[in-house]
């Protein structure tokens, strides 16, 4: 007979559903929605690289050839993410820039960092942006992180920079001596809340200055990839690019991420040398208040 004072502990349905709203199934719904379109994966990867392990949530190979470097941040079902627009002006410099974009070019092994479209992304390429939690007793969305230092987007952006120069190193050191390797990397941050951009500056359509927002299913927030992880051009001969490189770093709903990956699905296999053979994934906008 139990103990009249005891209090009610959760049951196994308890615990799943905690789980659940927590986003702790992200990285095992991301890895099977990739390994079902035809992906081979493997979750929580670790390398060894500059003497410190490196840990990616999911590596996916396609055909020996294409390879997803993922990291997925998941948060709480009462949790969005959000997102600041760039300026019309970094946006038009950016583009101007972008290409695919070549590592180790000179060597046994060439791998090309696969490179978004944003032709047609002005309104979801974004530059900064963090977690935020609602709290609907107070109708109020609160900062997720407490100082810049804990900002958990900004640490994915560094997380997915870490792994892609440890997996270049992994695919460099597994080189065929006999033949020229050529390789595909394309980097997806994965996360399972709603992801919103704001808009500051005039609006296309009526001209005023009022902040706005619009939620989409993935955005492109611009990557500062610097000399850590040495970037070329294809012409002229490979040309090393020594400035900061800025990348279009996709951010993708698990809810649409079948839909991004079907849409790289269809670019594959893709010619692999050249500037301007992008990945576009479409229309991403869902609504707007």
């Amino acid at each position: 007979m139990g103990n009249k004072n005891e209090q009610p502990r959760p049951n196994t349905k308890d615990i799943v559903a905690a789980a659940e709203k927590s986003g702790f199934n992200l990285e095992f719904k991301a890895n099977d929605i990739i390994s079902n379109a035809g992906f081979n994966t493997e979750l929580n990867h670790v390398l060894i690289h500059d003497n410190q392990n490196k840990e990616i949530d999911i590596i996916a190979e396609y055909k020996n050839k294409c390879h997803l470097v993922v990291e997925c941040k998941g948060s709480g079902n009462n949790s969005i993410l959000i997102a600041v627009k760039a300026s019309t002006e970094r946006y038009e410099n950016d583009k101007k820039l972008l290409g695919n974009f070549y590592i180790n070019p000179n060597s046994q092994t060439i791998i090309r960092l696969e490179t978004f479209d944003i032709a047609n992304a002005a309104e979801h390429y974004t530059i900064t942006g963090d977690f935020f939690t609602w709290k609907s007793n107070k109708k109020l969305l609160n900062k997720a992180s407490k100082n810049d230092d804990m900002n958990n987007f900004y640490k994915a952006q560094r997380q997915i920079l870490d792994a892609l120069i440890a997996y270049k190193w992994k695919l460099s050191q597994a080189t065929n001596k006999q033949h020229r390797e050529r390789h595909s990397l394309i980097p997806l941050i994965i996360t399972n809340v709603p992801i919103w951009v704001v808009h500051y500056g005039k609006s296309k359509t009526d001209q005023t200055s009022e902040p706005r927002a619009q939620m989409h299913k993935w955005i492109f927030q611009r990557l500062i990839i610097d000399n850590k992880l040495p970037i070329y051009t294809y012409q002229p001969d490979y040309c090393l690019i020594k400035s900061p490189v800025s990348y279009p770093l996709a951010i993708i709903n698990i809810d649409y991420l079948e839909e991004a990956i079907e849409q790289i699905i269809n670019l594959l296999p893709r010619p692999y040398i050249g500037d301007k053979n992008l990945i576009n994934l479409g229309d991403s906008m869902i609504d707007e208040i």
